[in-house]
């Protein structure tokens, strides 16, 4: 309920409970939809969780470009996470040039 209320942090939690079955059946589209919901209220958490959903090609088509602005979205509200992934992703040129 607190979710369909636009409460980012439901959002976010119910979009887990999709990926992972829990309570609910696996569902990666529908977890997408509700992270996506999170991530674009600036929910730095769901930020992440939807910009591994595109690195990983659950619920959405594998894209790390598109993985990567998430990451960073998630990275510049200082989410220790994104950062440390941000950066792997630099490291190891994937959906940026190497740096």
């Amino acid at each position: 309920k607190a979710a369909e209320q636009g409460y980012a942090v439901a959002q976010n939690n119910l979009g887990y409970c999709y990926c992972n079955g829990n309570g609910v059946p696996e569902d990666k589209a529908e977890a997408v939809k509700w992270y996506r919901k999170a991530a674009e209220q600036g929910y730095a958490v769901a930020q992440n969780n939807l910009g591994y959903c595109y690195y990983n090609g659950n619920g959405v088509p594998e894209d790390k470009a598109e993985a990567v602005k998430w990451f960073r979205k998630a990275a510049e509200q200082g989410y220790a996470r994104a950062q440390n992934t941000l950066g792997d992703c630099y490291y190891s040129g994937v959906g940026v040039p190497q740096d």
